[in-house]
């Protein structure tokens, strides 16, 4: 049977492999201090703080769950 294309379907579906996406994400915003990797993140420190402090919950609820309608 076809799939409905106007079926709500997950974004990771569209983004790629979900796991990839969370292995991605894990390592991302597993930084928690700016000289975690000798300092190169300097820059993106403020970046990463937000995101490593409970935001990526709800990135990966909207990854893993959050359907699109296409």
């Amino acid at each position: 049977m076809a799939r409905n294309p106007r079926v709500a379907r997950p974004i990771s579906e569209y983004l790629g492999c979900r796991w990839f996406i969370l292995f991605f994400a894990l390592i991302l915003f597993s930084f928690d201090e700016p000289c975690a990797i000798g300092g190169g993140l300097d820059p993106l420190w403020p970046f990463l703080f937000i995101f490593s402090s409970g935001f990526f919950i709800f990135y990966f609820l909207f990854v893993f769950f959050c359907p699109i309608p296409f």
